[in-house]
Protein backbone atom coordinates (compact mmCIF):
# COMPACT_ATOMS: atom_id res chain seq x y z
CA UNK A 1 0.00 0.00 0.00
CA UNK A 2 1.62 3.22 -1.43
CA UNK A 3 0.30 6.44 0.34
CA UNK A 4 1.81 8.93 -2.02
CA UNK A 5 0.94 7.20 -5.49
CA UNK A 6 -1.88 4.68 -4.96
CA UNK A 7 -3.91 2.91 -2.07
CA UNK A 8 -4.94 -0.91 -2.70
CA UNK A 9 -6.77 -2.92 -0.11
CA UNK A 10 -6.54 -6.60 -0.37
CA UNK A 11 -9.83 -7.20 -2.76
CA UNK A 12 -11.24 -10.73 -4.69
CA UNK A 13 -13.14 -9.78 -7.92
CA UNK A 14 -14.84 -12.79 -8.23
CA UNK A 15 -16.08 -14.13 -4.57
CA UNK A 16 -18.54 -17.50 -4.83
CA UNK A 17 -21.40 -15.07 -3.81
CA UNK A 18 -22.52 -11.85 -5.74
CA UNK A 19 -26.17 -11.96 -6.36
CA UNK A 20 -26.67 -9.23 -3.59
CA UNK A 21 -23.36 -7.44 -3.18
CA UNK A 22 -23.35 -7.35 0.23
CA UNK A 23 -22.31 -10.68 0.62
CA UNK A 24 -19.62 -9.81 -2.18
CA UNK A 25 -18.13 -7.29 0.10
CA UNK A 26 -18.10 -9.41 3.25
CA UNK A 27 -16.64 -12.05 1.60
CA UNK A 28 -13.79 -9.40 0.60
CA UNK A 29 -13.58 -8.26 4.13
CA UNK A 30 -13.67 -11.20 5.83
CA UNK A 31 -12.73 -13.83 3.50
CA UNK A 32 -9.32 -12.44 2.11
CA UNK A 33 -8.16 -12.19 6.35
CA UNK A 34 -9.60 -15.31 7.07
CA UNK A 35 -9.43 -18.07 4.60
CA UNK A 36 -11.19 -20.04 6.81
CA UNK A 37 -14.12 -18.67 6.40
CA UNK A 38 -15.16 -19.89 3.73
CA UNK A 39 -15.23 -23.52 5.05
CA UNK A 40 -18.01 -21.34 7.87
CA UNK A 41 -19.48 -20.22 4.35
CA UNK A 42 -20.53 -23.09 2.98
CA UNK A 43 -22.07 -24.81 6.03
CA UNK A 44 -24.36 -21.65 6.54
CA UNK A 45 -25.30 -20.11 3.31
CA UNK A 46 -27.30 -23.58 2.19
CA UNK A 47 -30.68 -22.91 1.52
CA UNK A 48 -32.57 -20.29 -1.03
CA UNK A 49 -35.18 -17.93 1.16
CA UNK A 50 -38.23 -15.60 -0.47
CA UNK A 51 -38.63 -12.56 1.69
CA UNK A 52 -42.66 -13.12 2.09
CA UNK A 53 -45.32 -13.63 -0.79
CA UNK A 54 -44.90 -9.16 -1.19
CA UNK A 55 -41.38 -9.38 -1.99
CA UNK A 56 -40.33 -11.89 -5.24
CA UNK A 57 -36.96 -12.21 -4.74
CA UNK A 58 -34.74 -15.20 -4.11
CA UNK A 59 -32.21 -14.35 -1.28
CA UNK A 60 -28.96 -16.73 -0.49
CA UNK A 61 -28.37 -15.29 3.34
CA UNK A 62 -29.71 -17.75 5.45
CA UNK A 63 -27.10 -16.61 7.73
CA UNK A 64 -28.54 -15.94 11.40
CA UNK A 65 -24.64 -14.60 12.79
CA UNK A 66 -24.40 -11.59 11.18
CA UNK A 67 -27.10 -10.87 8.79
CA UNK A 68 -27.08 -7.60 6.92
CA UNK A 69 -29.49 -4.96 7.84
CA UNK A 70 -29.07 -1.91 5.78
CA UNK A 71 -26.47 0.36 5.24
CA UNK A 72 -27.62 2.64 8.24
CA UNK A 73 -27.16 -0.09 10.87
CA UNK A 74 -25.29 -2.79 8.93
CA UNK A 75 -26.09 -5.85 10.76
CA UNK A 76 -28.46 -7.44 12.91
CA UNK A 77 -25.43 -8.72 15.19
CA UNK A 78 -22.34 -7.04 14.36
CA UNK A 79 -19.64 -8.92 15.83
CA UNK A 80 -17.09 -9.50 13.12
CA UNK A 81 -16.41 -5.87 12.22
CA UNK A 82 -14.99 -2.49 13.26
CA UNK A 83 -16.91 -0.16 11.82
CA UNK A 84 -16.67 3.59 11.77
CA UNK A 85 -19.61 5.42 10.06
CA UNK A 86 -20.06 9.00 9.19
CA UNK A 87 -23.88 9.88 8.65
CA UNK A 88 -25.28 12.97 6.47
CA UNK A 89 -22.58 12.96 3.87
CA UNK A 90 -25.07 14.12 1.23
CA UNK A 91 -26.27 17.17 3.85
CA UNK A 92 -23.47 19.89 2.92
CA UNK A 93 -22.15 19.43 6.61
CA UNK A 94 -18.48 18.23 4.41
CA UNK A 95 -17.38 19.55 1.72
CA UNK A 96 -16.45 17.28 -1.45
CA UNK A 97 -12.48 17.41 -0.32
CA UNK A 98 -13.42 16.87 3.40
CA UNK A 99 -15.37 13.87 2.20
CA UNK A 100 -12.15 12.77 -0.14
CA UNK A 101 -9.89 13.56 2.44
CA UNK A 102 -11.37 11.77 5.03
CA UNK A 103 -12.33 8.27 2.24
CA UNK A 104 -8.51 8.64 1.68
CA UNK A 105 -7.26 8.61 5.05
CA UNK A 106 -9.14 5.71 6.23
CA UNK A 107 -8.12 3.30 3.22
CA UNK A 108 -5.01 4.17 4.54
CA UNK A 109 -6.17 3.16 7.84
CA UNK A 110 -6.80 -0.55 5.98
CA UNK A 111 -10.73 0.24 5.98
CA UNK A 112 -12.99 -0.50 3.42
CA UNK A 113 -16.11 1.95 2.27
CA UNK A 114 -18.85 0.46 2.09
CA UNK A 115 -22.24 3.25 1.39
CA UNK A 116 -25.10 3.93 -1.29
CA UNK A 117 -24.17 5.81 -4.77
CA UNK A 118 -26.60 6.96 -7.07
CA UNK A 119 -26.07 4.97 -10.20
CA UNK A 120 -27.09 7.43 -12.60
CA UNK A 121 -24.12 9.56 -11.86
CA UNK A 122 -21.38 6.90 -12.92
CA UNK A 123 -20.76 6.14 -16.19
CA UNK A 124 -19.93 2.70 -16.11
CA UNK A 125 -22.92 1.21 -14.69
CA UNK A 126 -26.33 0.61 -16.65
CA UNK A 127 -28.52 3.22 -14.73
CA UNK A 128 -25.77 5.83 -16.16
CA UNK A 129 -27.57 9.46 -17.17
CA UNK A 130 -30.77 7.79 -16.12
CA UNK A 131 -32.82 8.83 -13.60
CA UNK A 132 -31.60 8.06 -9.58
CA UNK A 133 -30.47 4.73 -8.72
CA UNK A 134 -29.54 3.85 -5.54
CA UNK A 135 -27.22 0.97 -4.93
CA UNK A 136 -24.21 0.00 -2.75
CA UNK A 137 -20.54 0.16 -3.65
CA UNK A 138 -17.72 -0.93 -1.99
CA UNK A 139 -14.61 0.86 -2.18
CA UNK A 140 -10.96 -0.30 -1.69
CA UNK A 141 -8.76 1.75 -3.16
CA UNK A 142 -7.43 5.26 -4.64
CA UNK A 143 -5.38 5.96 -7.31
CA UNK A 144 -3.82 9.47 -7.02
CA UNK A 145 -2.36 9.14 -10.42
CA UNK A 146 -5.48 9.53 -12.32
CA UNK A 147 -7.13 10.83 -9.47
CA UNK A 148 -9.83 7.76 -9.48
CA UNK A 149 -11.14 5.38 -6.72
CA UNK A 150 -11.20 2.02 -6.89
CA UNK A 151 -14.53 -0.02 -6.26
CA UNK A 152 -16.20 -3.31 -6.40
CA UNK A 153 -19.62 -3.29 -8.06
CA UNK A 154 -21.97 -3.86 -11.74
CA UNK A 155 -20.81 -2.62 -15.15
CA UNK A 156 -23.08 -1.96 -17.06
CA UNK A 157 -22.55 -5.29 -18.74
CA UNK A 158 -24.63 -6.75 -15.44
CA UNK A 159 -20.55 -8.12 -14.78
CA UNK A 160 -19.16 -7.76 -10.81
CA UNK A 161 -15.94 -6.83 -10.89
CA UNK A 162 -13.31 -3.68 -10.59
CA UNK A 163 -13.90 -0.50 -11.26
CA UNK A 164 -12.20 2.54 -11.74
CA UNK A 165 -14.04 6.24 -11.02
CA UNK A 166 -13.05 9.48 -11.56
CA UNK A 167 -12.92 11.66 -8.27
CA UNK A 168 -15.72 13.58 -9.43
CA UNK A 169 -17.98 11.18 -10.33
CA UNK A 170 -17.44 9.14 -7.76
CA UNK A 171 -18.39 12.34 -5.08
CA UNK A 172 -21.30 13.01 -7.29
CA UNK A 173 -22.92 10.09 -6.48
CA UNK A 174 -22.06 10.13 -2.84
CA UNK A 175 -23.82 13.41 -2.77
CA UNK A 176 -26.61 13.67 -5.16
CA UNK A 177 -29.17 11.33 -2.33
CA UNK A 178 -32.64 12.33 -1.19
CA UNK A 179 -32.14 10.17 1.84
CA UNK A 180 -29.06 10.36 4.50
CA UNK A 181 -26.09 8.69 2.86
CA UNK A 182 -23.58 6.80 5.24
CA UNK A 183 -20.03 6.89 4.72
CA UNK A 184 -19.08 3.11 6.49
CA UNK A 185 -15.58 2.55 7.03
CA UNK A 186 -15.08 -1.23 7.61
CA UNK A 187 -12.85 -3.94 8.52
CA UNK A 188 -12.52 -7.07 9.63
CA UNK A 189 -12.08 -7.37 13.75
CA UNK A 190 -8.01 -9.35 14.52
CA UNK A 191 -8.32 -13.38 16.66
CA UNK A 192 -12.02 -14.11 14.79
CA UNK A 193 -12.52 -17.95 14.48
CA UNK A 194 -14.20 -19.21 12.02
CA UNK A 195 -14.79 -23.29 11.24
CA UNK A 196 -17.30 -25.91 8.83
CA UNK A 197 -20.24 -26.03 11.00
CA UNK A 198 -21.38 -29.79 10.36
CA UNK A 199 -24.43 -29.42 12.84
CA UNK A 200 -26.04 -26.26 11.18
CA UNK A 201 -25.56 -27.97 7.87
CA UNK A 202 -27.66 -30.71 7.97
CA UNK A 203 -30.14 -28.23 9.50
CA UNK A 204 -30.20 -25.85 6.53
CA UNK A 205 -30.21 -28.44 3.77
CA UNK A 206 -33.36 -30.22 5.61
CA UNK A 207 -34.82 -26.57 5.84
CA UNK A 208 -33.89 -26.35 1.88
CA UNK A 209 -35.56 -30.06 0.97
CA UNK A 210 -38.38 -29.98 3.22
CA UNK A 211 -39.36 -25.90 2.84
CA UNK A 212 -39.35 -25.40 6.27
CA UNK A 213 -37.81 -22.96 8.55
CA UNK A 214 -35.07 -23.97 9.83
CA UNK A 215 -35.04 -21.31 12.73
CA UNK A 216 -38.74 -20.71 13.71
CA UNK A 217 -37.31 -18.49 16.95
CA UNK A 218 -35.70 -16.12 14.59
CA UNK A 219 -37.56 -12.93 14.10
CA UNK A 220 -36.34 -12.03 10.68
CA UNK A 221 -37.25 -15.33 8.93
CA UNK A 222 -40.78 -15.50 10.32
CA UNK A 223 -42.54 -14.80 6.67
CA UNK A 224 -40.16 -15.99 4.89
CA UNK A 225 -40.68 -18.94 2.19
CA UNK A 226 -37.89 -21.59 1.78
CA UNK A 227 -36.12 -24.05 0.11
CA UNK A 228 -37.94 -25.93 -3.27
CA UNK A 229 -41.48 -24.07 -2.47
CA UNK A 230 -39.12 -20.64 -2.82
CA UNK A 231 -37.56 -21.76 -6.07
CA UNK A 232 -40.84 -22.65 -7.39
CA UNK A 233 -42.68 -19.61 -6.13
CA UNK A 234 -39.37 -17.60 -8.08
CA UNK A 235 -40.54 -19.50 -11.21
CA UNK A 236 -44.17 -19.02 -11.07
CA UNK A 237 -43.52 -14.99 -10.50
CA UNK A 238 -41.24 -14.63 -13.36
CA UNK A 239 -43.47 -16.78 -15.77
CA UNK A 240 -46.06 -14.02 -14.61
CA UNK A 241 -43.91 -10.87 -14.80
CA UNK A 242 -40.34 -11.16 -16.06
CA UNK A 243 -36.83 -12.72 -15.16
CA UNK A 244 -35.17 -11.52 -12.67
CA UNK A 245 -31.50 -12.04 -13.21
CA UNK A 246 -31.12 -11.46 -9.30
CA UNK A 247 -33.25 -14.29 -8.50
CA UNK A 248 -32.13 -16.48 -11.14
CA UNK A 249 -27.69 -15.61 -9.83
CA UNK A 250 -29.12 -16.44 -6.50
CA UNK A 251 -30.84 -19.94 -7.47
CA UNK A 252 -27.59 -20.40 -9.53
CA UNK A 253 -24.91 -19.58 -7.05
CA UNK A 254 -26.77 -21.62 -4.33
CA UNK A 255 -25.71 -24.57 -6.89
CA UNK A 256 -22.16 -23.13 -6.84
CA UNK A 257 -22.25 -23.43 -2.93
CA UNK A 258 -23.82 -26.37 -2.83
CA UNK A 259 -21.51 -28.37 -4.67
CA UNK A 260 -18.70 -27.23 -2.67
CA UNK A 261 -20.02 -28.64 0.19
CA UNK A 262 -20.85 -31.65 -1.19
CA UNK A 263 -16.89 -31.39 -2.13
CA UNK A 264 -16.00 -30.68 1.53
CA UNK A 265 -17.86 -33.47 2.73
CA UNK A 266 -16.27 -35.83 0.68
CA UNK A 267 -12.76 -34.68 1.12
CA UNK A 268 -13.10 -34.70 4.60
CA UNK A 269 -14.84 -37.67 5.06
CA UNK A 270 -18.69 -37.01 6.01
CA UNK A 271 -19.36 -38.99 3.16
CA UNK A 272 -18.08 -41.47 1.06
CA UNK A 273 -20.69 -41.66 -1.92
CA UNK A 274 -19.03 -39.81 -4.80
CA UNK A 275 -22.09 -40.21 -7.10
CA UNK A 276 -23.32 -37.71 -5.17
CA UNK A 277 -20.84 -35.22 -6.56
CA UNK A 278 -21.02 -36.07 -9.73
CA UNK A 279 -25.30 -35.82 -10.05
CA UNK A 280 -24.76 -32.75 -8.36
CA UNK A 281 -22.40 -31.21 -10.67
CA UNK A 282 -24.25 -31.89 -13.49
CA UNK A 283 -27.22 -29.75 -11.83
CA UNK A 284 -24.44 -27.05 -11.38
CA UNK A 285 -23.47 -26.71 -15.39
CA UNK A 286 -27.14 -26.76 -16.47
CA UNK A 287 -28.20 -24.28 -14.23
CA UNK A 288 -25.05 -21.97 -14.72
CA UNK A 289 -26.00 -22.56 -18.77
CA UNK A 290 -29.39 -21.61 -18.21
CA UNK A 291 -27.96 -18.64 -16.66
CA UNK A 292 -25.58 -17.41 -19.39
CA UNK A 293 -28.40 -17.38 -21.70
CA UNK A 294 -30.99 -15.91 -19.68
CA UNK A 295 -27.99 -13.47 -19.14
CA UNK A 296 -27.25 -12.66 -23.19
CA UNK A 297 -30.80 -12.71 -23.82
CA UNK A 298 -31.38 -9.57 -21.42
CA UNK A 299 -28.28 -7.80 -22.53
CA UNK A 300 -29.53 -8.24 -26.13
CA UNK A 301 -32.67 -7.61 -25.55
Amino acid sequence: MTENKKILLPHNSDPPIKCYRIHAYVLNILGIKYPEFYEYLISNYLNLNNRGWNHPKEYLDFNIDNNFKNPKKLFWNNSWFDIIQVPDINKKIYSNLEIKEKIIEHLNKGYYILHYANEACLSHTMHYNSNPFYNLIMIYGYDKLSDSFLALDYDYRRHFGTSKITSKEYLSSLTSMYFSNYLNFIKAKNDLKFQFDYKRSIKLIECYINSKNAYPEYEEYKINIFGYESVERSLCVMSETRLNIISIRAIMEHKDIMLKYFNYMFENHYIDNEDIIKKYYDINQKMHIIFMKILKKGILN
